[in-house]
């Protein structure tokens, strides 16, 4: 199991923690909603059945105030109305209408008693008037009613209570119904005085319609809370599918710089040259190679944490110091100088120091390569010792020709052999020059390695973005891993070619020339070298053109032009053809007047006119932060130029594509070199 499967474990572990944890959090939150809730609808309606009974109980004392105030109601006499026996002491009970009509006197009890029956019969609820000492049988209290007027013997002012009557649910209130003076003309003979406790006035209120009111609330709250602890639990569940998903990417992500790094120090610790990594801050050797172990043979913790210019010859300390230190400023350095093995050997090597900047143009990497030029120095040396040689030996001979004349033999015997020491001596010294055209040589897979890793850096901080706004999905993730890998595997075989190269320089001695510059057919090499990035074109829906007679021969370097073509096709398909899925590049290759004339372009977006006049600077770009340098198309500047002297130029409209014209001599100059 791997470190990554292990993380990946690891992760799901704590997610689906996690998950759990919060389910139950968000089940205890709903429950206690759902109480709060519930018990908050059975106040409320046990609040409004209170004021329903208040509403009535109001509404029968205002009414029995109004009849007291009138000394009671005449009606007419009929079987439901007939003459109050308890009213029988008042001489105007029962009067007679002028026109014969029979009227008897209902005092306020009587005809609240009867509204009270009306009403309830009508709407249900009960209303009832009842004393401890009664003039009315039919107003009795019962159990409930005689504990409520007890109670108002002692003082209460009001009973309330939720129970039942006849079977049935109820909110029953009364309350205490004093003797004014109006109810004396009733109850005159009762003995009562003002302001004692007669009796009550109760009101019962049927709660069937609350109770199904409420039931009803309480349902709808179940199933509302229910649906919220659905919705909460799939939502976490989504949101921690959706977190699991993104760490998983992340951790293969990871994974893959991780395994890109490992190559990358397998290669560093493998080349022939040395290698010193610096720290950007006071230029302190971080980390070292095997090689510079072998040429300065110290251990690598002899040699991290102390500066460079410590193991150089004393004299060349300071110089190589300064000379590090202005790194900085001008991004790379390249000197010879004299360093001291730990035995104390001096070893004359090329020293070439580089720094990194980000985006904020602050060194991000400092690193320098050490190349072992003792041998070469031993050459120089020799040959010009053997050349004083010749010219001491020559002075020598003008002189004692005639008295040598007897030696002559020996003398020209000694002469061939610094003959054959010269020719030897000269094809050491070619070996310095066959170094050069290996470097040639090695350009072409170096600058797909550069352009395969700037692909991949954009790739990686365009999904990075991606994944930071939720827009990345595992068809995304499909197409950056296959570039990633593809990139990877391109970037590592470019080197492990050009790391073949430098070892095996002694045997690619057989026609240095070749190797500097050749004869190609034109239309059939650009053919061959842009199979080399289907990597970068064979996942997109982009299509590539080429108008190239098949007759034109191109004498020059073929690894600049195949860069240069190499960075116009990436930059097209990075920037150009950025949010376009069907992008046209076209190749358009003619030959006049002994020049080669390349007409490159597209219909992607184009180019902003504010970059447009700097496009050929170092460090232009628009993509700083997200992968992009700002060197490719200076690359191409210097390449065309400088490497196969001819000139380019670039005219774009935004919106409307990007067009570059270059013009080339054929053959190229003997003066021109294959340098960046």
């Amino acid at each position: 199991m791997n470190r990554s499967d292990s993380a990946l474990k690891a992760t799901k572990r704590a997610v689906t923690r996690h998950l759990v944890i919060g389910i139950l959090i968000w089940t205890l939150i709903v429950g206690i909603s759902l109480l709060w809730n519930v018990k908050r609808e059975y106040d409320q309606y046990r609040h409004l059945a209170i004021k329903e009974a208040q509403s009535n109980y109001n509404k029968d004392i205002s009414f029995r105030i109004w009849g007291s105030s009138h000394g009671g109601v005449y009606v007419p006499v009929t079987d439901r109305t007939p003459p109050n026996p308890a009213l029988a002491h008042i001489p105007e009970r029962d009067i007679t209408t002028p026109s014969g009509r029979q009227l008897t006197l209902m005092n306020p009890a009587y005809m609240l008693r009867q509204i009270m029956e009306d009403y309830s019969s009508s709407y249900g609820i009960r209303g009832k008037i009842t004393s401890n000492k009664l003039l009315n049988p039919n107003n009795a209290p019962d159990a409930w009613e005689n504990a409520a007027l007890q109670s108002f013997e002692k003082g209460s002012k009001e009973v309330l209570e939720f129970t039942t009557l006849d079977g049935k649910p109820f909110l029953r209130l009364m309350k205490p119904l004093y003797i004014e003076k109006s109810c004396l003309k009733c109850h005159d003979n009762q003995a009562y005085k003002i302001g004692d406790v007669r009796g009550g006035v109760g009101v019962s209120v049927p709660l069937d319609m609350y109770d199904n009111l409420r039931n009803k609330s309480v349902l709808t709250l179940l199933l509302s809370h229910f649906l919220f602890l659905v919705l909460g639990v799939g939502g976490m569940w989504l949101f921690n599918k959706r977190d699991l998903q993104r760490k998983a990417e992340a951790l293969l992500a990871e994974e893959a710089i991780r395994r890109s790094e490992e190559k990358y120090r397998s290669i560093i610790s493998t080349t022939a040259e040395g290698f010193w990594l610096l720290s950007v801050h006071d230029h302190k050797i971080t980390e070292v190679n095997l090689a510079i172990c072998e040429i300065l043979k110290y251990k690598p913790e002899e040699m991290i944490g102390r500066s460079p210019a410590e193991f150089a010859k004393p004299e060349y300390r300071q110089t190589m110091s300064n000379i590090i230190s202005r790194t900085k400023i001008t991004n790379r350095r390249d000197f010879n100088g004299i360093l001291l093995s730990k035995e104390g050997n001096e070893i004359h090597v090329h020293i070439q120091c580089t720094t990194i900047y980000n985006e904020d143009r602050k060194p991000e990497i400092a690193f320098a390569f050490i190349t072992n030029i003792n041998t070469q120095k031993e050459l120089e040396d020799k040959l010009r010792s053997t050349n004083d040689t010749l010219i001491t030996m020559n002075l020598d001979l003008e002189k004692r020709v005639f008295e040598r004349t007897r030696k002559l033999e020996d003398s020209l015997a000694s002469l061939k052999k610094l003959q054959n020491e010269l020719i030897e001596t000269g094809k050491m010294a070619a070996l310095g020059g066959l170094v050069a055209g290996v470097a040639h040589e090695i350009n072409t897979p170096i600058g797909i390695g550069i352009t395969a890793a700037s692909l991949l850096m954009d790739r990686t901080s365009k999904a990075m973005n991606d994944y930071h706004s939720g827009l990345l999905n595992g068809t995304a993730m499909d197409d950056y891993f296959q570039v990633a890998n593809e990139s990877s595997r391109m970037i590592f075989s470019n080197l492990t070619r050009t790391a073949e190269l430098v070892k095996s320089f002694k045997q690619v001695a057989v026609d240095q020339v070749s190797q500097d510059r050749r004869v190609v057919h034109l239309h059939e090499y650009i053919e061959e070298f842009l199979l080399s990035l289907l990597p970068y074109t064979k996942k997109s829906r982009h299509v590539i053109k080429v108008e190239c007679p098949a007759d034109i021969q191109f004498d020059s370097y073929p690894g600049a032009l195949a860069q240069i073509i190499t960075n116009l096709i990436i930059n097209s398909l990075v920037h150009g053809f950025e949010e376009i899925e069907f992008g046209s590049i076209n190749l358009s290759i003619s030959e006049e007047n002994a020049r080669i004339r390349i007409h490159y372009f597209d219909n992607g977006k184009g180019i902003d006119p504010d970059i447009l006049k700097v496009l050929f600077h170092p460090f232009t770009t628009t993509k700083r932060g997200r992968g992009g340098f700002g060197l490719g198309m200076h690359i191409v500047y210097n390449l065309v130029t400088q490497s196969l002297g001819g000139s380019i130029r670039c005219e774009s409209i935004p919106g409307n594509g990007v067009n570059f014209f270059i013009e080339l001599p054929n053959p190229t100059p003997i003066t021109s070199g294959f340098v960046i």
